[in-house]
């Protein structure tokens, strides 16, 4: 039923509904923040068991549900009738807004007018429509509403909105040559995120235009010392050209921004909130973000010229017959797992780690995911993650499992190619490090680290959740199409077990195939699994109950284990950090080839175009 009066619902900022101009008390905190959840996913089914994840996080009360129909109760008492309804639809709750008004969206709405003005060369209409969008700002997105997990990361991207937003103003300002206005604006804002470029790159181009090279080129020098000291990276390549415009005097900076101005603000990749020194660590991969568009990466090609060179902190494309490589694109540091999704490539960063007692795993990594586009180099990062473990699904999106120090573990569906969320789906309840994921039969599944023999299926349209309990803690999963079946290794048990997903039962499982079995692929009739100890790799049959056979890698170094393994290309490929090489494996014949490299490879994945491989520095 359409609202019959004005209403407005207002999250950027405290939590407000109005009616007719008029504030509607909305209870207390808990009841605020199942009104802020609602808002957060309005016209969607919130399932019950999402509301009490991320209202209550980690210790929900045993008498949630049933709180949760009170103040339901309550919240339709205060906006109802004048107000859209609160519906019970199935285990869950949905807000329909129906012709309510939701300030984020019409800021949405705003700067995506405003991109259009500034394509269309309209500097002033774009200013004005991004100062519009900015005024409905009044603080925080949300910050009295007590959410947890996934639901405060949602509020969180409504600040990082914001900060597009001043990125669009600017933009259209310094086109109007309003550069005075521009640093004002922007000065505070690099102060408190010192690794945005854009902003630095927008503040040193005003300073530049308002007749002050100097000081462009001091907020430079600071802005590169900061990322030296603090996460041991260089500005980004932008940046740097950037700087020696502005050294020569490029007469090409008078018409830069105009230029600029005309990229929609969506095709710049979100930026991480400010992060103090002791967490400057999770952000190291955002820095490869160019100041005013995507950064092409750096990319060398072969033919007549020499092979090009393998970067400490890379991913590095090899010719599977010919061993060659064939293209190296730096990303962050500590980049490890990677997996092939839509026509990309997909980096975790930081989830290996390197302990006193060798390797492990650590909560959440570094917290970002980057997307990098195999052809041209560029590099997007997804922040709003606490990546623990992802997979690819038959649509070519991915999917990634983000895992907390104080908030219950989800999973999030992220769209290739237009990074936008959706749906987050509620993990188990453990609080493990990391999470082995595969999709297969229509399902997701998920496990987790903490020795909880537990394994959940998801559904990946309502996000319904389905345990499944095994005698031993399932960990890495694998997908086996051809045959509908579910792998699991039991990485402290050293077993790795078949499961038919169409039963939920297992129908096999190998005792003693590994050390420490903490990786697995499935290529036709046969399973791989690498051993995370030592330097072996085992095949077990995808079907029937043969023997598993061992296959010792012929490693340089010892001890070597293998922490990442893909199929393709007719070949098994196997990584080994230790030994500082990649394995190409005949699966028919066990023959096997070491390719030695400069710097320490860690993931490993296989697409259309070659074998690509994560790099990381040595040490």
């Amino acid at each position: 039923m359409p609202c019959a009066g004005l209403v407005e619902f207002l999250v950027l900022g405290p939590l407000d509904v109005r009616i007719d101009g008029r504030s509607i008390p909305l209870g207390g905190a808990k009841q605020r923040a199942i009104m802020a959840l609602l808002l957060l996913r309005a016209n969607e089914v919130v399932p019950i068991d999402r509301i009490v994840d991320e209202v209550w996080g980690d210790e929900p009360p045993r008498s949630a549900r049933h709180t949760i129909e009170g103040y339901v109760s309550r919240l339709r008492r205060a906006i109802e009738p004048d107000g859209p309804a609160i519906a019970r639809e199935g285990d869950g709750y949905r807000l329909d807004l129906d012709g309510a008004g939701l300030d984020a969206e019409a800021a949405r709405e705003l700067l995506r007018s405003a991109d259009a003005a500034s394509i269309s060369g309209d500097g002033e209409n774009a200013a004005a429509l991004a100062r519009e969008a900015l005024r409905l700002w009044r603080g925080g997105a949300l910050r009295d509403a007590p959410l947890h997990g996934a639901a405060r990361a949602e509020a969180e991207e409504l600040d990082e909105l914001r900060l597009r937003v001043i990125e669009r103003l600017a933009e259209a300002e310094l086109a109007l040559g309003r550069n005075d206005d521009v640093v004002a604006l922007i000065r505070p804002l690099v102060d408190e995120h010192p690794y945005r470029e854009r902003f630095v790159a927008q503040l040193m181009l005003a300073l530049y235009r308002s007749g002050r090279p100097a000081a462009a080129l001091d907020l430079y020098e600071r802005t590169r010392l900061t990322l030296d000291r603090e996460l041991g990276l260089r500005p980004s390549a932008e940046l740097q050209r950037l700087s020696g415009d502005i050294v020569r005097h490029d007469a090409r900076l008078a018409s830069l921004v105009e230029a600029e101005a005309a990229a929609p603000s969506d095709a710049y990749p979100a930026a991480p909130r400010r992060l103090t020194p002791g967490r400057a660590a999770a952000v190291a991969a955002v820095v490869v973000l160019a100041a005013g568009a995507v950064i092409a990466a750096l990319t060398l090609t072969r033919g007549e010229a020499a092979p090009p060179s393998v970067l400490a902190s890379s991913l590095v494309r090899l010719d599977p017959q010919t061993l060659d490589v064939t293209k190296v694109i730096p990303v962050g540091p500590r980049a490890d797992f990677v997996v092939t999704a839509g026509g990309y490539l997909w980096v975790t960063h930081g989830i290996i780690r390197h302990t006193n007692n060798g390797e492990g795993l650590r909560n959440a990594g570094d917290r970002t995911l980057t997307r990098v586009d195999p052809e041209t180099g560029n590099e997007s990062v997804v922040g709003q993650l606490a990546p623990c473990g992802m997979t690819a699904d038959p649509s070519g999106d991915v999917w990634v499992a983000n895992c907390y120090a104080s908030a219950p573990a989800n999973v999030v569906r992220v769209r290739a190619r237009t990074l936008e969320f959706g749906p987050w789906c509620a993990a188990s309840t453990g609080s493990g490090y990391y999470r082995g994921m595969a999709y297969g039969g229509g399902s997701l599944w998920v496990t987790d680290a903490n020795e909880t023999r537990r394994l959940t299926e998801l559904d990946p349209r309502t996000c319904a959740r389905h345990p499944i309990h095994f005698d031993r803690p399932p960990g890495p999963l694998a997908w086996s199409e051809g045959y509908g079946d579910l792998w699991m290794d039991d990485f402290n048990g050293g077993s790795t077990s078949r499961m038919d997903a169409g039963t939920r039962t297992v129908t096999k499982t190998y005792r003693s195939v590994a050390n420490y079995p903490g990786v697995l692929v499935v290529q036709g009739d046969g399973v791989w699994v690498g051993d995370w100890d030592i330097a072996q790799v085992v095949r077990l049959p995808a079907v029937g109950s043969g023997t598993p056979r061992h296959l010792h890698l012929h490693v340089r170094t010892h001890p070597a284990g293998v922490t990442g393994i893909a199929a393709g290309a007719g070949s098994i490929w196997a990584t080994l950090p230790e030994d500082h090489a990649l394995f190409r494996i005949n699966p028919r014949t066990g023959s096997q080839k070491r390719i030695p490299f400069r710097y320490t490879p860690w993931g490993v994945t296989v697409a259309d175009d070659g074998v690509w491989v994560t790099m990381r520095p040595r040490g």
